[in-house]
């Protein structure tokens, strides 16, 4: 599995899965503030942080 945190059709399924909503603008603010520096995110990097902020 490969996540590719710019690519929404790599992500969006696993959204769907956990019946997150998908809310582009959080993940937009996340990416933002997470991933400064592309070379240093990982594919679950965002994710995990859009499921943990979504869950709350």
């Amino acid at each position: 599995m490969h996540v590719d945190n710019w690519d929404a059709k790599t992500y969006l399924w696993i959204i769907q899965e956990c019946d997150v909503p998908y809310i582009p603008e959080v993940w937009a603010k996340l990416l933002k503030s997470y991933a400064k520096d592309p070379t240093r995110v990982t594919g679950m990097t965002i994710m995990g942080r859009y499921l943990g902020q979504m869950r709350l």
